[in-house]
């Protein structure tokens, strides 16, 4: 008999085979694949734990998404494990306001409901040097793309 102290602590979410299993028993909403706290929380688990092509919600009933809807999330959530990723960026570029993972911050606080415009604003080429320039229309590039399979998500899920 295990003491309570031992007792293994449970994952909120797992990954069996090709299925990303999402435990919603602690959650205080009714799982709702369509809805924006569901989405987010799919597209937040897959980016931490990794791609799968099936999701599962977990609870009572379970709740399988499946298919193109689970092809654009694991896209979308490769895009936010990229554009979140702060381990590439110097020391120079960490402090900069600028930098990828400030703006897509920006763009990501609000997920689903994202703030393009606002964080394509943030992208300034004022006193920007062949570096910076660089990264600029890299994260312009990243959000645009982001952007794009934003949209065909929405249309899917509807």
């Amino acid at each position: 008999m295990k003491d309570k102290k031992t007792k293994k602590k449970e994952e909120p979410c797992s990954i069996i085979r090709d299925s990303l299993i999402i435990d919603c028993s602690k959650c205080e909403l009714v799982p709702e694949a369509g809805s924006n706290e569901c989405f987010r929380c799919m597209v937040d688990r897959m980016s931490r734990y990794g791609s799968a092509d099936r999701i599962i919600l977990r609870t009572g009933r379970d709740l399988e998404v499946s298919g193109r809807s689970s092809a654009v999330i694991k896209n979308i959530s490769s895009l936010k494990r990229w554009t979140t990723s702060g381990e590439m960026m110097d020391r120079a570029c960490r402090q900069c306001s600028q930098n990828r993972l400030a703006v897509m911050n920006v763009v990501w606080k609000d997920f689903p409901c994202m703030e393009f415009t606002k964080a394509k604003q943030m992208l300034t080429l004022s006193d920007a040097d062949d570096k910076c320039s660089r990264c600029m229309r890299a994260s312009v590039a990243a959000i645009e793309q982001l952007e794009e399979d934003m949209h065909a998500i929405t249309r899917r899920m509807r």
